[in-house]
């Protein structure tokens, strides 16, 4: 969507400081394509305006004077979507002689509400200011896709209180979206910067003491009846978006990491779903990428929260203490989670922007009914061919958690599209999932956690890994019975003997097994 339609395209990237923005403008993929004569640097100094009652808050409406080299401008934005630092909204600007707000020249603007009319005659007062310094220029992402990048450095100042701001602002000129999904999957790759689902507004909000859950505007056009594949895609987008929001939290705070691994699966699942509609090729290779990054996420949680609670675990150890070596590396593990050195948000990104590059297949579209009751049928074919070898392999107990996760994504997709008596249907599929889950976490988490220290080629730091996924195990065994457990832990034995085998030497030549 372009500028002259009012509707703003923009994706916006947070830096873990403002050290790294420095490079970010001379990387080879935004100088090569910058367009000749479009960089410019300027200083802006926002406020950020609302009734006593706030209404516009409520109304989801953002109202801001901006003063700007040429001088001041009114801006309204009203969000219509906002998922992983992907946004679409509608903006007005209006030229002000002064920086005196007001709403004159909105008066016949009307794309969610009569603006004048929704703020009365109460004066508006200033909520906080944003100050930063832009450095912006213009991009030819394709020969029909152009996108604006601005890099921001400043702060939002709230009386005595104040926030940093570094980030990568991406909006869409001209072209399309999937264009732009790709060169952010490109940009994240080759510098360390996360989606950003928070706005400039928003985190201002926050720091005045603002509610988290304030309004938000509707979406302006819904579509009672939409294909199915851009139902899929919105759904999609949506589990995208919340688990590219969970690695940017993540990322700054490792306590934060628990969502991370079930969110990886719930999109696993919905993709899965989605599969009869999509390039095979292309497919797999998605599927086995968010595959790996589950079983990642699964060990980034354990290492958060084994070290959260680090001399209580120790103590549970049956005298086998962990080595310094091995204390010294879960530090550095906790410190950054592995989140800032892998490229968990570039892989999303580029995910993202092949599904709405148009991956679909050319085929008759189904009915959505139809189409989500064949695939439950399919899935609870296959869950009940599986059940016959469940209880004597791990594999085939996580592959039918697996099944089971899409077969919930298939009955939650588009809940009023399926046939009234789903309701008992989904209880019993619930019912199965969470009895399942638990064998499921650990198999991951046990994959995760081995591959997590396999790189160092040591002995002693894999027994402590085994030692670190038994403790797993056991938390994950509380609703179970002690001879459950002991099997759980003889099969952590028969990893360890089997992984140790197949390391080259360490310091130690003798290590215990158990």
């Amino acid at each position: 969507m372009s500028k002259t339609e009012n509707i703003e395209t923009e994706i916006k990237l947070i830096a873990l400081s403002e050290d790294v923005l420095a490079g970010v403008a001379s990387l080879p993929l935004l100088r090569e394509r910058m367009i000749a004569g479009s960089e410019r640097e300027k200083e802006l100094v926002s406020h950020y305006y609302d009734t006593p009652k706030r209404r516009l808050a409520r109304a989801g409406v953002v109202y801001r004077v901006r003063k700007e080299p040429g001088g001041y401008v009114a801006t309204v934005k009203a969000e219509n979507s906002n998922s992983g630092g992907l946004s679409e909204r509608l903006e007005y600007n209006v030229p002000l002689p002064d920086a005196d707000p007001t709403l004159a020249g909105f008066e016949h603007i009307k794309f969610l509400l009569d603006l004048p009319a929704l703020v009365g005659k109460g004066e508006l007062e200033k909520l906080f200011a944003v100050e930063v310094v832009r450095q912006q220029f213009e991009v030819a992402v394709t020969a029909e896709t152009k996108v604006e990048v601005a890099i921001d450095r400043g702060k939002i100042i709230a009386g005595d209180k104040s926030l940093p701001i570094a980030e990568v602002e991406l909006e869409l000129i001209e072209g399309k979206r999937s264009d732009l999904l790709a060169f952010v999957a490109q940009l994240t790759k080759e510098a360390p910067l996360f989606a950003e689902h928070k706005s400039k507004y928003y985190r201002g909000w926050l720091l005045i003491g603002g509610k988290s859950d304030f309004s938000k505007s509707k979406k302006i056009e819904e579509e009672s009846r939409q294909p199915l594949k851009d139902i899929l895609l919105s759904v999609l987008a949506e589990k995208i978006g919340l688990l590219l929001s969970s690695i940017t939290d993540a990322a700054f705070s490792p306590a934060k990491a628990g969502l991370l691994s079930e969110q990886a699966q719930e999109l696993k699942s919905v993709l899965d779903f989605a599969a009869p509609l999509l390039s095979a090729p292309e497919y797999d290779r998605q599927e086995s990428i968010l595959d790996k990054m589950a079983k990642d996420f699964a060990a980034v949680s354990l290492v958060a929260s084994f070290s959260a609670d680090w001399e209580h675990i120790t103590s549970q150890m049956s005298g086998i203490q962990p080595t310094a070596v091995w204390a010294k590396l879960l530090v550095e593990k906790q410190r950054d989670s592995g989140l800032a050195e892998k490229d968990y948000t570039s892989r999303l990104f580029s995910l993202w922007a092949w599904l709405e590059g148009a991956p679909w297949l050319n085929i008759v579209q189904p009915a959505t009914k139809e189409f989500i009751v064949e695939r439950c049928l399919q899935y609870l074919t296959e869950i009940m061919d599986m059940q016959q070898n469940i209880e004597s392999s791990a594999k085939n107990a996580a592959i039918l958690a697996d099944k089971v996760g899409a077969l919930n994504a298939a009955l939650g997709v588009l809940h009023p599209q399926l046939p009234k008596n789903v309701n008992k249907l989904q209880k019993n599929i619930d019912a199965l999932h969470a009895a399942l889950k638990k064998g499921q976490e650990a198999q991951k988490a046990g994959e995760g956690i081995f591959s997590l220290f396999k790189a160092s080629g040591s002995r002693l730091l894999y027994r402590d890994a085994g030692i670190l996924y038994g403790w797993y195990l056991r938390s994950q065994g509380k609703e179970k019975n002690s001879k459950e457990i002991e099997e759980y832990l003889s099969e952590i034995r028969k990893i360890w003997i089997k992984l140790k085998k197949s390391l080259p030497g360490d310091d130690l030549a003798v290590l215990q097994e158990d």
